[in-house]
């Protein structure tokens, strides 16, 4: 990965991977799709021998703290680029260098590097 800036790495963030639940992210943790799976099979009467609510109120439960747990990381992710983007650095436009914060750094500018 190239190294820009203070961060040391270029960040590629995919604005539709958020913290909303994607049913393709959340199922894909093991833990996740066992209790799915155990909850659709507790709706079959002949497989299930006890009420259905002893599957799906773990299932949601498991469900949710690892819908936190991406929220919490995804909140930090976000305040620690918000401080990143907001430092400056200096770039060359038309003939004279500027003082810019990353954010408003575009392509095709040159940015100088300091140690």
């Amino acid at each position: 990965m190239k190294q820009i800036g203070p961060c040391n790495s270029l960040n590629l963030i995919d604005k539709n991977d958020s913290f909303y639940p994607q049913a393709h992210i959340q199922f894909g943790k093991l833990a996740n799709f066992y209790f799915l799976v155990n909850c659709v099979l507790s709706i079959f009467p002949s497989i299930n021998t006890s009420n259905p609510i002893y599957t799906i109120f773990p299932f949601i439960f498991v469900t949710s703290l690892s819908a936190g747990k991406d929220a919490i990381e995804d909140w930090k992710k976000k305040k620690e680029d918000d401080t990143i983007n907001s430092t400056l650095t200096k770039v060359m436009r038309n003939g004279s260098l500027l003082d810019v914060q990353w954010k408003e750094v575009e392509l095709g500018d040159v940015v100088t590097v300091n140690e």
